[in-house]
């Protein structure tokens, strides 16, 4: 057998690139083949009734079929100073109930605040395994840094407990043994969720004050819950949630991208009816009422709340979108490089998050108010940061110098002044990508959103664009940052060109917001002006570096990323690119001038 460790990386990460394809094959047939019960519902979302297509997907399904734990309502004692009881069941409205699973400190056992982790997942889905079963992985987090009394993407009870914390994992309806239907990321699913924090609210073991944590799947329901505006709920801490599943999930840039979204929602099991969005968003590609419910009211939020951003991650969108939407004053927000597992484990940021649920669910004025609103990671190159944490007031900051760098297709450059004569330059949209860069004489800084400005052509009517911004040497030579390990491609941006109609209330010069609510075909051959979002970053180019705006008709991405970024792409022939005279393409960057300089100090 050959020996992996003797590979070529570049052999070693198709292959397992390979693997992770049989894996992702073997689950849709596995899809295809079990014994799944279907059925449609009739609902009404907004003014208008849709057909919702359901699936009812047992406890068996998985990789493996015994990783969830059968119902046994128990008290038992962990650790000597934990109790945890088992299989709490409450009864809801609709003649639904759910089961919690709760942690208190044995030396106190009411008057707690309370800390929920409201899970689609299952409850003890994973039991704190660094690799657990079904597709859930803990990945940079090394095994036994976390309990098995934490739910996948939870708060660890094992650490909360110990700070006073009474700690409760709830199967959300439909899921595990709870019964009704999983309404993951809709209103009513925001309903149910407050229903159950309120009864939480009002048990004698908590104090009244309930607060919600947990990252990814776990950060998203908080938006949905809150946005409920449950009674008892105090306080929450989203790190890492997506808000949007239409536009921040399943189909970025309306561009369909139903693959992570298909194995997330295939992955939520129990007695219940589970939606499968991957089905609605064939049945109905456009944006509408159906997908409106699925874009929370953040704006309702009038709590307390603190949230992460990770720039290597999908969930960035959602929560710098999330935090921008908040109403209330009380919100700080974290950027960071990292992913959001590690990120959510490591010791110092529970420290930071204590802090956070100390000043709100038990009131402890331990100055928590002093904290920077905004917090940032400033990249620099592979794993280096240029500098971390660094205090802002807002996002986007208000110190933003945005600067248009015009494309020129004669040599391919970026430049500071507009092109005069118009060029034009093609690229297979298959299987070719062009580039366009811009060496900076200075150390300059770009942080906050991007937008492409792209007057474009098609030998079809319709074009699906994908836009990279990177950092290189003045050579061209690529100088990615790295997620475990992999290169991180650089700040994205993507969009179907018949879905370009703005929402011209929602945008902004530097934000594009798109109705995708109608198409608008291209007319082949004819230049086409689209205004491209590309998600936020914060990286420093250093004299001597340039700037490189990567186009493509895919998404390029390293083959060892462990995610699935497969879109259904509709590109054929070539794409043309105008610049100069009357095609002023150009990129919109945030430069981010130093704070004070002096001669040659500078502070940013």
């Amino acid at each position: 057998m050959e020996n992996e460790k003797q590979l070529d990386p570049e052999i070693l990460a198709e292959k397992k690139q390979q693997e992770r394809e049989a894996n992702m094959a073997r689950f849709s047939k596995q899809k295809q083949t079990i014994d799944y019960q279907h059925a449609d519902f009739e609902q009404k979302f907004g003014n208008d009734h849709y057909s919702v297509h359901y699936n009812k997907q047992p406890l068996s399904l998985g990789f493996r079929t015994d990783f969830y734990d059968e119902l046994k309502p128990s008290v038992e004692i962990i650790d000597e100073d934990i109790r945890y009881d088992r299989d709490v069941k409450v009864e809801i409205s609709q003649e639904r109930h759910v089961y919690l699973d709760i942690y208190r400190p044995l030396n106190q056992l009411n008057n707690l605040p309370v800390i929920v982790a409201y899970t689609p997942y299952g409850k003890r889905h994973w039991h704190g395994s660094s690799v657990t079963p079904g597709l859930h992985q803990a990945l940079g987090v090394p095994r036994g840094t976390i309990s098995k009394m934490a739910a996948f993407e939870g708060p660890d009870p094992s650490f909360w407990c110990r700070q006073g914390y009474c700690v409760i994992n709830v199967d959300a309806p439909g899921v595990g043994h709870s019964t009704g239907t999983n309404s993951f990321m809709t209103s009513q699913g925001g309903r149910d969720g407050a229903e159950i924090i309120d009864w939480i609210g009002s048990q004698n073991f908590s104090n009244g004050n309930v607060g919600l944590a947990g990252n990814s799947g776990l950060a998203m329901v908080q938006w949905m819950i809150a946005a409920a505006k449950p009674k008892h709920l105090v306080c929450i801490a989203p790190w890492e949630g997506t808000n949007d599943l239409y536009r921040e999930s399943l189909c970025v840039g309306g561009i369909p991208g139903p693959a992570f979204g298909d194995m997330i929602f295939h992955d939520f099991r129990g007695p219940g009816w589970q939606e499968d969005p991957g089905y609605m968003l064939k049945e109905f590609p456009l944006m509408n009422s159906y997908w409106n419910d699925k874009r929370l009211a953040v704006e309702n939020i009038r709590i307390p709340v603190y949230a992460t951003a990770g720039y290597s991650h999908f969930h960035l969108h959602g929560a710098i979108t999330g935090f921008e939407r908040l109403k209330t004053r009380k919100k700080w927000l974290r950027l960071h490089r990292d992913f959001e597992w590690p990120d959510f484990n490591r010791s110092e940021n529970q420290i930071d998050l204590l802090k956070f649920f100390d000043r709100y669910l038990r009131n402890i004025h331990n100055g928590w108010e002093m904290t920077p609103r905004i917090r940032l990671e400033v990249m620099d190159a592979y794993e280096y940061d240029y500098q971390t944490n660094r205090p802002e007031d807002d996002f986007p900051l208000a110190r933003t110098k945005y600067t248009k760098y015009f494309l020129n297709a004669a040599d391919r450059s970026l430049n500071s002044k507009a092109i005069t004569e118009t060029k034009t330059v093609k690229y297979d949209s298959q299987k070719e990508d062009i580039s366009f860069n811009y060496t900076f004489v200075n150390d300059t800084e770009l942080t906050g959103h991007f937008k492409l400005h792209l007057w474009i052509s098609s030998e079809t009517d319709d074009a699906d664009v994908f836009v990279l911004v990177q950092k290189t040497t003045a050579t061209g030579t690529l100088i990615p940052t790295t997620v475990f390990g992999v290169a991180d491609p650089g700040a994205h941006g993507q969009l179907r060109a018949s879905l370009r109609e703005l929402d011209q209330q929602k945008s902004t010069d530097a934000i594009p917001f798109y109705t995708f609510s109608k198409r608008q075909p291209l007319k082949a051959g004819e230049p086409t002006l689209l205004e491209i979002e590309i998600w936020p970053t914060s990286r420093i180019w250093h004299a001597g570096e340039s700037l490189q705006v990567n186009i493509a008709g895919r998404p390029i991405r390293d083959k060892s990323w462990f995610l699935p970024t497969e879109v259904e792409s509709i590109n054929q022939g070539m794409h043309t690119i105008y610049t100069g005279g009357d095609y002023d393409s150009y990129l919109l960057a945030p430069v981010i001038p130093p704070k004070y300089t002096s001669g040659k100090f500078v502070v940013r």
